[in-house]
């Protein structure tokens, strides 16, 4: 009789443990186990991160819709995945967590350390208040997040442009090393027309070389300003419990 007790207190247990389904790892910037936004819907909010991503801060927020916290702490929840996704950079630890919980009327935005400063939980919180919890108490869940995000991305790019221009420098750098290829190849075509005293050959073979340095000139820049893609969520961030939680 105790031994079926006991099974049975374990099993309660392990089922509350695995209630909430939560994937090892996002497959995509917005994901809804509630079924309560569209296709066109998410897609709409998962351009808005990935627009946000492709920014010079490479601010990294992920959504998550799940159906009930089961008696758990939403902040304890949170906090979890968010560590246990690592959004947001490494070393820069600029992620945050969008968790909403639609049956116990709960959610929460987790902020990685790096953005502490850029939203503080009193930003956090006015904007849950003034934005989402209105939205949310109507069922509204897209309009609630596309507003907030659209307020979080103006928060973050006012921010990083008055506190930070170090992506203004790497974007600069690797401009100029692209010019610089590119000036490099005007030179030698110069040169090799000179030399070439007017060979279709030669002439053609100069600017098959040009065309080559021109190519991996656009590459070279073209995969350091990348947009926000889904395989590049989770870079390594760190969270500390910084945030703010409401209820509608």
């Amino acid at each position: 009789m105790i031994n079926k007790c006991l099974f049975f207190i374990f099993l309660l247990i392990g089922i509350n443990a695995f209630a909430i389904n939560i994937p090892d790892k996002p497959d995509s910037r917005v994901i809804d186990q509630t079924n309560s936004l569209t296709l066109e819907q998410r897609q709409i909010l998962v351009n808005a991160l990935d627009k946000i991503y492709a920014t010079e801060s490479r601010t990294e927020i992920q959504v998550l819709m799940i159906p009930s916290l089961d008696n758990e702490p939403i902040e304890d929840v949170s906090l979890r995945i968010a560590r246990k996704w690592k959004i947001g950079q490494k070393g820069t630890n600029n992620g945050a967590l969008i968790l909403i919980a639609v049956k116990d009327h709960k959610y929460r935005v987790e902020v990685g350390y790096g953005l502490e400063g850029v939203l503080p939980d009193g930003y956090i919180g006015n904007l849950e208040r003034d934005i989402m919890t209105p939205y949310f108490a109507k069922n509204d869940f897209f309009n609630g997040l596309n507003l907030a995000l659209n307020k979080l991305s103006q928060q973050i790019s006012k921010d990083y442009k008055t506190t930070s221009n170090t992506g203004n420098l790497q974007l600069s750098s690797k401009s100029a090393i692209m010019y610089v290829l590119i000036g490099i190849g005007v030179f030698v075509l110069i040169a090799i027309f000179s030399f070439a005293g007017g060979n279709p050959e030669r002439i053609l073979g100069v600017l098959w070389f040009i065309l080559k340095i021109v190519t991996l000139a656009a590459l070279f820049r073209g995969s350091d300003r990348r947009g926000g893609r889904d395989d590049d969520i989770g870079g390594g961030g760190g969270f500390g419990g910084g945030g703010s939680s409401n209820k509608w």
